[in-house]
């Protein structure tokens, strides 16, 4: 997620020194790229913490909050 991130971040960088937009073809690839980033990390989560989410009233863990919270910035 970082390394996305990051990259994101470079590449709009350069394109608002040459004055040009990213191009729709690299925003739909990092729209992909952090869709499934986010779907592995629910997966992942849920993985570790299945028995625990099987319960009527368990606490979230922290992954799951902050993935939550990322997922909103998702559009």
């Amino acid at each position: 997620m970082k390394n996305l991130l990051l990259e994101i971040k470079k590449e709009s960088d350069l394109s608002w020194n040459t004055g040009n937009s990213l191009t729709i073809d690299k925003i739909e690839s990092f729209k992909k790229r952090y869709a499934k980033i986010l779907a592995n990390g629910f997966k992942e989560d849920y993985i570790a913490n299945s028995e625990s989410y099987s319960k009527k009233k368990s606490k979230k863990s922290t992954s799951l909050n902050l993935t939550d919270r990322l997922s909103g910035y998702n559009d």
